[in-house]
């Protein structure tokens, strides 16, 4: 998404910046499992009253399975699926 509303140079700057907090430890880079792909799949054929992306429901099915319940983001995707999201969307 930054790459498209902002720029190109802009999403570099922020892959690496993330890097950065990556090898400090301040953040986790997650990669997604062929079952978490599948729970994603199956939330997102579940939920066609939403406008959930595939970026959405692969993001619910890792958080699913981590068992996180708190979201840093302005997506209010993630409170109809019961995440409490800050700030509050």
């Amino acid at each position: 998404m930054i790459r498209y509303s902002v720029s190109h140079a802009a999403a570099v700057k922020f892959r690496r910046t993330l890097d950065r907090l990556i090898a400090a430890r301040l953040v986790q880079f997650v990669r997604i499992s062929e079952d978490q792909e599948a729970v994603a799949w199956r939330i997102f054929e579940r939920y066609a009253d939403q406008e959930f992306s595939c970026t959405d429901c692969t993001s619910f099915a890792v958080m699913q399975a981590l068992k996180l319940t708190h979201v840093f983001t302005g997506d209010g995707h993630f409170a109809t699926m019961g995440f409490v999201a800050a700030p509050a969307a």
